[in-house]
């Protein structure tokens, strides 16, 4: 793989329902463009079928690493993720909210203009929906 422009870390813990359906939509989106790119799954002692169901897609979801995390908590796994990244931009996805990735490509933008920092955030509608 080329070293990946993208770095897309996510800590998890019993994650089992919602993991599947993220890996797929994330990997699907991603490999629209012509950037490489990386996904991280990131577990802290999971007692569900995270590990085995993040461990399963890495064998059809492109450049998919698994990795335990070695401390306690949500923070220690962001980290671990976040340092054993390869990606140029790293972005970190919490699959507590619901995931809108029509918006990287204006993110990645801000990126290139050469803010250090780039911070997006689900917003509530008025009708309901997350924007």
């Amino acid at each position: 793989m080329d070293s990946p422009l993208l770095s897309v870390i996510i800590p998890t813990r019993n994650e089992a329902k919602r993991i599947p359906l993220a890996l797929l939509d994330l990997d699907r989106r991603l490999s629209v463009g012509d950037s490489a790119y990386e996904i991280l799954v990131v577990d802290r002692d999971s007692t569900d079928a995270t590990p085995e169901i993040s461990a399963r897609f890495a064998s059809f979801v492109k450049n998919l690493r698994f990795l335990r995390s070695r401390d306690q908590g949500w923070g220690a796994a962001l980290r671990q993720g976040m340092a054993e990244a390869k990606g140029q931009y790293r972005l970190w996805l919490d699959l507590d909210r619901p995931i809108n990735m029509d918006e990287l490509p204006v993110l990645l933008d801000h990126f290139r203009a050469g803010y250090g920092a780039v911070i997006g955030s689900p917003v509530q509608s008025t009708r309901g929906d997350i924007l």
